[in-house]
């Protein structure tokens, strides 16, 4: 049973490694092996909170919290049974009327979300 956590864990982390890497570097090929798709909710969260620490640990700030996939459509759409949650850093935190570069983000999508 240890292995197999262990072996578990060594796919996240790399998952990890793989976005944290994508993010900074602003380059999405769209997959990565292994493939997304073949992890759990519970297995996304854990990567997400291997990503926030390699965020902290460069400097930035948990400033927040977000919930997406708010809608019945956009979670139907994604193949979810609840709303997702995540992480708000003090990099992406603008004063209103500010102006974003899209040229600054891979693959950014916009959704409305609750705050």
């Amino acid at each position: 049973v240890g292995s197999h956590w262990s072996a578990v864990f060594e796919k996240l982390d790399l998952l990890a490694n793989k976005f944290t890497q994508a993010f900074y570097e602003r380059n999405w090929s769209g997959e990565f092996e292994p493939p997304v798709s073949h992890i759990s909710i519970a297995e996304a969260y854990t990567v997400q909170d291997l990503i926030a620490e390699r965020r902290v640990q460069r400097g930035e700030e948990v400033v927040g919290y977000k919930v997406g996939c708010t809608s019945e459509a956009i979670r139907s759409q994604f193949g979810l049974s609840e709303s997702i949650s995540g992480r708000l850093f003090s990099p992406h935190v603008y004063e209103e009327g500010a102006e974003v570069n899209w040229k600054n983000y891979v693959n950014c999508a916009i959704e409305p979300e609750m705050v």
